[in-house]
């Protein structure tokens, strides 16, 4: 028994390194993987979750602002449409909750500026400063965000509870991301 035991860890631990490596050296596979964490960091980020009207606080932004100073234009593009996939099948990846016809809501505009602003801030960081490509983004987040919360509220209130609302939280999450992704080069 316990020599059955062993080969059945010895077997484990060599089929666990082949599949490793077979990620590591499968484009495809590990772009999924990636896309995968990714979504899940995402998605942790949409629990935290402060309840403002007529749109949330969460840290949504946040962890997109981490993924696209971290990760290669391709792989944070891949990380959010996984994200938005992961809505639209109903997961509740959306502050917890199910809703799968995110598109016709008030976050709607947010959410689609989300797999653009990543990707752009994933590529500005390339050329121009972490804090430009990040103001970039946050801008394109907010216009989207504001052009898709427009229908719902007007113009003009939708520019004071969608926009300049969010610009202060939008600034102190470009600075933690900043900070958190220097700590992390840092290690």
């Amino acid at each position: 028994m316990k020599e059955l035991f062993h080969q059945l860890i010895i077997t484990i631990f060599i089929e666990r390194n082949k599949m490793i490596t077979t990620i590591y050296h499968n484009k495809e596979l590990r772009l999924l993987g990636t896309a995968l964490l990714g979504c899940g960091l995402i998605t942790i980020g949409s629990l935290i979750r402060v309840p403002l009207y007529p749109v949330p606080f969460t840290c949504q932004t946040l962890a997109i602002f981490i993924l696209a100073l971290t990760q290669s234009p391709k792989e944070v593009l891949a990380s959010v449409l996984c994200y938005l996939f992961c809505a639209s099948l109903g997961l509740p990846v959306l502050d917890g909750r199910i809703n799968s016809l995110w598109i016709t809501g008030k976050c709607a505009g947010y959410l689609i500026s989300f797999p653009i602003a990543a990707y752009l801030i994933a590529r500005l960081r390339q050329t121009f400063h972490p804090i430009l490509a990040l103001l970039c983004g946050q801008t394109i987040i907010l216009l989207l965000g504001w052009i898709g919360l427009t229908p719902f509220l007007g113009a003009k209130t939708a520019f004071f509870k969608g926009v300049l609302l969010f610009i202060p939280s939008g600034i102190l999450k470009a600075w933690t991301a900043i900070v958190i992704v220097k700590k992390r080069s840092n290690q």
